[in-house]
């Protein structure tokens, strides 16, 4: 960051190529949640409610790989090293969505998911990470 050039004050915080991801992103989130809405139909029961919660965070979380990645011309996964703060916060999210859906009970509305519904929940949703990381391989060549 420090060997590019100073931007102008004049220049708006967030950039065209930031605004076109922000957009992209959220048209699919918003495009799976609704899925997921059509899909469980009308009353939604907390189980289905847990699940939602459950895959509406963690998209959130593999994006944050995307947002930490973003604009730049190598690999999230290579430059892991020096990024304490990052694990710690995603680590803090993703122990607090675990013990929010396996013990929050009445107070926010959700039941305990299965093993195997956390690793289809975390693997159908790390594709958001591995997706980003395409595209950025695709821009590098």
């Amino acid at each position: 960051v420090m060997r590019e050039k100073p931007r102008k004050n004049s220049d708006f915080i967030i950039t065209r190529p930031m605004i076109r991801s922000i957009v992209g992103v959220g048209i699919v989130f918003v495009a799976a949640l609704l899925g997921m809405l059509a899909w469980f139909g009308q009353g939604i029961t907390p189980y289905e409610l847990s699940v939602f919660f459950t895959v509406f965070v963690m998209l959130q979380f593999w994006n944050m790989f995307n947002a930490k990645g973003f604009e730049t011309h190598h690999s999230v996964f290579t430059c892991l090293k020096g990024c304490r703060e990052f694990f710690l916060i995603l680590a803090a999210i993703g122990i607090g969505q675990v013990l929010i859906v396996e013990f929050g009970g009445p107070v926010f509305r959700t039941v305990p998911l299965a093993w195997g519904e956390w690793v289809a929940v975390i693997g159908l949703t790390s594709l958001i990470a591995f997706g980003g990381e395409a595209v950025r391989a695709l821009r590098r060549r």
